[in-house]
C-alpha cells in the first residue's frame, strides 16, 4: 500500500514513522513535508491538485493532518475522484468542529452536550462590543476567533476590561477572516485533558487520554501557540 500524509509538521511526521513500520505499508509519501521528512513541492489547500498527484503517485490511503485542507474540502474532493482510495480525514461539514469554534458550539448546545456558557459576537456588532460585555453573567472571559487561527485564537485575558480590547483587536482584524466572528466564553477552572477517538461511521476506538501545554514559556506562562 503507497500511503500519501497531507501536512508537515511533527503530528505527519509521527504518522510517517509509525506507518513505515507497517507490513501492508510499500512506500509513505509525507506533503508538503518538512526539513526532517523531504520536502515535496505539493499544495495540500489545491484539492485538485492533491487529487492528480494520488492519481500519479498510485496513492492507495490518505491521511489529511492539517484542519485547512479539511475546511476546503480535500477529503471530499478525494472521496468523490478517487472512490476505491482509503481516504482518513473528516468531510467538510464533519470538520466545522475543528474549524469553526461557533459552530461547535452550537453544536453542542443543541445535542445537550456540557459547555461553558458563551455568547457569539461577529464583525457587524464590534460596536456593542461594550453592551454585550455588561450583560455577560459570569466574572472572567476567555475570548476565541471563531476559525481557524494556527492554534493562536484563543486568548485568556487577566479580567474582563482585558477581555473587551481582546474581542476588539479580534474583531478589527488580528486574525484575519478567523475573527470576524469571536466566541466570549465563561472562563472555567481545572485540570484539561484532551480525549480523542478513531472513528468508522459505525465504531469508534478511543486514544488514551493526553494534556496540552499551549503557552509559549515555562510554568504555563505566556500566549497560547499552535502546539
Amino acid at each position: 500500500m503507497n500511503v500519501l500524509i497531507v501536512g508537515s509538521g511533527g503530528r505527519e511526521h509521527a504518522l510517517a514513522w509509525k506507518l513505515q513500520q507497517s507490513p501492508q505499508v510499500k512506500n509513505v509519501i509525507v506533503a508538503p513535508g518538512n526539513g526532517a521528512s523531504g520536502k515535496i513541492d505539493l499544495n495540500p489547500n489545491n484539492v485538485e491538485e492533491v487529487s492528480l498527484f494520488c492519481g500519479t503517485n498510485d496513492i492507495h490511503c490518505v491521511l489529511i493532518g492539517p484542519e485547512e485542507p479539511l475546511s476546503n474540502g480535500l477529503a471530499d474532493h478525494l472521496i468523490k475522484t478517487h472512490p476505491n482510495m482509503i481516504v482518513f480525514g473528516p468531510t467538510k461539514d464533519g470538520a466545522q468542529l475543528e474549524t469553526s469554534k461557533s459552530f461547535s458550539k452550537q453544536f453542542m448546545k443543541e445535542y445537550g452536550l456540557p459547555t461553558a456558557d458563551f455568547v457569539t459576537v461577529s464583525v457587524e456588532n464590534v460596536k456593542s462590543l461594550d453592551s454585550v460585555f455588561e450583560r455577560i453573567p459570569w466574572k472572567n472571559t476567555v475570548v476565541k476567533a471563531d476559525g481557524l487561527a494556527a492554534g493562536k485564537g484563543v486568548i485568556i485575558p487577566k479580567d474582563n476590561e482585558e477581555a473587551k480590547l481582546a474581542a476588539r483587536s479580534i474583531l478589527e482584524g488580528e486574525f484575519g477572516s478567523a475573527g470576524r466572528t469571536i466566541i466570549l466564553e465563561e472562563r472555567l477552572e481545572g485540570y484539561e485533558v484532551s480525549s480523542l477517538a478513531f472513528v468508522d461511521g459505525i465504531s469508534y476506538k478511543r486514544m488514551p487520554l493526553g494534556k496540552d501545554y499551549k503557552r509559549l514559556l515555562e510554568s504555563d506562562l505566556g500566549p497560547n501557540t499552535g502546539f
